[in-house]
C-alpha cells in the first residue's frame, strides 16, 4: 500500500449525501417506540423529534466552525486533540472504533440480513455450523459478506465509492418519499394522537429521557467532519453538508412521526421495535409487510457504506499519530486503504461472534459525551487559538454551543438515572483506553529516542 495524504475530491454535494446516508440508518424504523415509554404523548413525542433535530443542527452549526477550519480527516478526534490535548483526541477515537463505527457496522449487517428474511425466508436463519455451543447462522455470514463486499467498493477508490454512495442515497430518499406521500395519503383516523395518555405524567427529566434514543438516529449529523481532508473548498462545503443535511433529515424524521402517531395508539406504541412495520400493517395490511422490509434494507445497507466510509478516517488519523498500527495509516487509490481493511476486519469478527446488543445499550451517553466535548471545543479554541483563520463562524456565537452544550449535560444525567449501569459500562470502555494510549506514547517516545 502506498503512503501519503488524501486528496481533495468530494464536493458539497457528495459531502451532503454522506452526512444524509449516515443520519438514515434504522433507528427511525423502531425508536419512537422507546420514546413511548417516557413521553406517553403523541404530541410531545414530535416535539421530542423535532427538539433532537434542533439538538443535532446546534452541534452541526458549531461543528462546521471547526471543521471549517482544520479540514483534517479523524472529525472530532481532530478538534479534541488541538482543544483539550492528545488524550482527550484519543480517547474520541478509541470510543468510535469500538462504539462509534464497528458495533453499529456490524449491528447494520445483521439488521440488513434479518430484513432480508422477509423476501427470502431462511435468508438470515439457516444454522450453517455448530461447534460446542456456537452456532453459526446464514445472517451472520451474510452480514459479514455484506461488509466485506462494501469494503471492497470503498478499496477501489478514486470515484467509485462516492458514486456508489450518491446512488444509495437517492434510493433512500426516493424509498423514504414514497412511504411518506403514501402514508400521508392512506391515513384515515385524523385524531389518534388524542388518544393518548396525560400530558401530567410527563416529566422534564422524563421527556430529555425520551429524546436519548431519538440520539441513535440523529447520529450522523457531523459524518461530513471526517471526511474533511478530502472535501473542496472546506471553508465552504462543509457547513453547507453539515446544516443541509440534517435539516434535510429532520424533516424525513418528523413526517415519518407524525404517520407513526397517526396510525398507532400511544399504548401500542409503547415499547413497540417493529414500529415501521406496525404502521404499515395497520395502513396497508400484510401486504406492505414485504415492502417495508425493502426500504430499511436499503436504508441499512447505505448507513453501512457511510460509516465505512467515515470511519477509517478516524482510524487514519490516529494512525497517523502512531496511535495505531501503521498499516492502518497507509493510502491507496485515494482512499485510507488500510483503515478500511483494520474496520471491516473488527467489524467482521463482532458480526459472526453475534453478541452486539449489549455494546450498543451504552452508546448513547459515549456519543452523547464526546459530542459534548467537541462542541464545547468551539469555545476553548476561540479563547486558546484567537488568531487561526475561521473561514465559517458559528452563527449567533456562543449561542448554539452553549445551549447543545447545556442540553447534552442533561442528556446525560437523564441517560445515568434510568440507565445507570449501562452509563458506567461505558465509561469503563473508554477509561480502558487511557492504559493503552500510555503505552503507545511511551513505547513512541522510545523508539525516537533510540
Amino acid at each position: 500500500m502506498e503512503t501519503g495524504k488524501l486528496d481533495r475530491r468530494l464536493s458539497g454535494v457528495d459531502a451532503t449525501m454522506v452526512v444524509i446516508s449516515d443520519m438514515i440508518g434504522s433507528g427511525i424504523f423502531f425508536t419512537t417506540g422507546y420514546v413511548a415509554l417516557n413521553i406517553p404523548d403523541g404530541e410531545w413525542i414530535l416535539i421530542a423529534w423535532l427538539f433532537g433535530g434542533l439538538l443535532a443542527l446546534l452541534g452541526a452549526i458549531s461543528y462546521a466552525e471547526m471543521a471549517a477550519m482544520l479540514p483534517e480527516a479523524g472529525g472530532e478526534y481532530v478538534y479534541l486533540r488541538k482543544a483539550l490535548g492528545p488524550l482527550a483526541g484519543f480517547l474520541s477515537g478509541w470510543a468510535s472504533l469500538f462504539i462509534g463505527f464497528s458495533a453499529p457496522i456490524a449491528i447494520g449487517g445483521l439488521g440488513f440480513s434479518t430484513y432480508m428474511e422477509a423476501f427470502l425466508p431462511g435468508f438470515a436463519s439457516t444454522k450453517l455450523l455448530e461447534f460446542q455451543g456456537f452456532s453459526l447462522l446464514s445472517g451472520n455470514a451474510i452480514a459479514a459478506l455484506v461488509i466485506l463486499v462494501l469494503a471492497m467498493i470503498h478499496l477501489a477508490g478514486r470515484s467509485t465509492d462516492k458514486r456508489v454512495q450518491l446512488i444509495l442515497t437517492l434510493v433512500k430518499l426516493l424509498a423514504f418519499g414514497g412511504f411518506i406521500v403514501a402514508g400521508f395519503a392512506a391515513l384515515k383516523a385524523p385524531a389518534v394522537m388524542a388518544e393518548t395518555a396525560s400530558v401530567e405524567a410527563l416529566t422534564l427529566t422524563g421527556f430529555f429521557a425520551g429524546v436519548v434514543p431519538i440520539t441513535f438516529s440523529y447520529s450522523g449529523w457531523n459524518a461530513s467532519s471526517y471526511l474533511a481532508g478530502e472535501i473542496k473548498n472546506p471553508g465552504r462545503n462543509l457547513p453547507f453538508s453539515l446544516i443541509t443535511g440534517t435539516l434535510i433529515v429532520t424533516f424525513i424524521y418528523f413526517l415519518m412521526n407524525v404517520i407513526y402517531v397517526q396510525t398507532l395508539p400511544i399504548e401500542k406504541l409503547k415499547g413497540l421495535e417493529a414500529v415501521a412495520a406496525e404502521a404499515v400493517k395497520t395502513l396497508w395490511g400484510d401486504a406492505g409487510s414485504q415492502w417495508i422490509s425493502g426500504v430499511i434494507a436499503v436504508s441499512i445497507l447505505g448507513a453501512l457504506f457511510s460509516l465505512l466510509f467515515i470511519g477509517p478516517r478516524v482510524i487514519y488519523a490516529m494512525a497517523r499519530h502512531s496511535l495505531l498500527p501503521s498499516i492502518a495509516g497507509r493510502v491507496r487509490r485515494e482512499v485510507p486503504a488500510g483503515a478500511i481493511v483494520f474496520l471491516s476486519v473488527i467489524a467482521t469478527v463482532l458480526v459472526l461472534s453475534g453478541n452486539l446488543r449489549d455494546l450498543l445499550q451504552f452508546a448513547g451517553f459515549i456519543l452523547v459525551l464526546f459530542s459534548f466535548l467537541a462542541v464545547l471545543s468551539v469555545i476553548i479554541l476561540r479563547f486558546r487559538f484567537p488568531d487561526l483563520e475561521r473561514p465559517y463562524r458559528v452563527w449567533l456565537y456562543p449561542l448554539p454551543p452553549l445551549l447543545f452544550c447545556s442540553f447534552s449535560v442533561y442528556l446525560m444525567y437523564a441517560s445515568f438515572v434510568f440507565k445507570p449501569q449501562a452509563t458506567l459500562a461505558g465509561l469503563l470502555l473508554v477509561a480502558l483506553g487511557i492504559p493503552y494510549y500510555f503505552f503507545k506514547s511511551r513505547r513512541e517516545q522510545k523508539g525516537h529516542e533510540a
